[in-house]
């Protein structure tokens, strides 16, 4: 999942030559947070099937 990711963001950067560097710098974190919250969720999950 994560060369997949690398390989988006490689053809994303590509298509940013319209974009200033904020712009994709905003994109990247808001993606990250994203991330890291899907992945939180599903540590939260795990935990309550294990305590179960």
């Amino acid at each position: 999942p994560f060369a997949r990711w690398v390989a988006r963001l490689e053809t994303r950067r590509q298509g940013f030559r319209g974009f200033d560097g904020l712009q994709v710098l905003a994109l990247l974190a808001v993606e990250a947070f994203l991330m890291v919250c899907s992945v939180s969720n599903n540590l939260v999950q795990v935990n309550q099937l294990v305590s179960i």
